[in-house]
């Protein structure tokens, strides 16, 4: 009875092994900043990256108009929404704002990415 008790154990344990063999750890999400120029000056922001997207950005410094305000949240909005920085659509009337901004989100990933 030892003995079967024994290799029902051993059993067991192999296929715990195997199921988690598989399964690598996520790295947790952390905080990488960008930066580019903007129209008027320069753009900073903060990025959220977990398991290599963007969960969260926000810019923490910009010298631009409030105009472009809406065009830096369609941005940000975009970049969570797809979870990175390429792709994403410049709003047109901010295109050099939208082009920092983006930029900017690039230059952090770069960072996530240890580039």
């Amino acid at each position: 009875m030892k003995k079967v008790m024994c290799r029902c154990c051993t059993a067991l344990a192999a296929a715990g092994l195997l199921l988690f063999a598989g399964c690598s750890k996520t790295k947790e999400p952390a905080v990488y900043t960008g930066f580019a120029q903007g129209f008027k000056g320069p753009i900073e922001v903060a990025v959220t990256v977990a398991d290599g997207n963007i969960t969260a950005a926000e810019v923490t410094s910009i010298s631009d108009s409030d105009f472009t305000a809406d065009a830096v949240n369609q941005i940000l909005t975009q970049a969570v929404e797809t979870g990175g920085a390429d792709a994403l659509d410049i709003v047109s009337g901010a295109t050099i704002t939208s082009n920092g901004v983006i930029e900017a989100l690039q230059t952090a990933m770069a960072a996530a990415a240890g580039n």
